[in-house]
């Protein structure tokens, strides 16, 4: 249960982390940072939730899970603090996309790890002659 805790909290921390910095240099240097961020806001919920399913061996659906639950309520908290009726196109659009992003991610480390426990079952012989 902890292991999945923290699994969860390293997912969402990468995906908020690389979604800020992102931010700074679409907003600052770009000058393009809604599209940029929406644009990439799915590879970024991915790249979390396939860390998380990593972090979390044969949990990997629920690691994804909690990772697109906390992106939701981050995203939520945020619109609170510092959004406008009119923006919220925007946090729809970016929580929806990472949280969307952190199911698929989950998904492909369970078919990644589902592959590695039936490649582990294959007898030796059938293993050595595939390579």
């Amino acid at each position: 249960m902890l292991r999945l805790a923290l699994a969860i909290t390293a997912g969402a921390i990468f995906t908020s982390v690389v979604a800020f910095c992102a931010d700074a240099i679409a907003a600052d240097v770009l000058r393009v940072f809604p599209y940029l961020d929406l644009t990439l806001a799915f590879p970024y919920g991915i790249c979390g939730g396939l860390l998380a399913a990593r972090l979390a061996p044969d949990k990997e659906m629920w690691a994804g899970a909690g990772v697109a639950m906390l992106t939701v309520f981050v995203g939520f908290l945020s619109y609170r603090m510092n959004g406008s009726p009119g923006a919220g196109w925007f946090w729809i659009a970016m929580t929806s996309s990472l949280a969307g992003g952190a199911m698929f991610g989950s998904h492909l480390g369970a078919t990644r790890a589902a592959r590695a426990r039936a490649w582990q079952k294959r007898p030796a012989k059938l293993r050595k002659a595939r390579s």
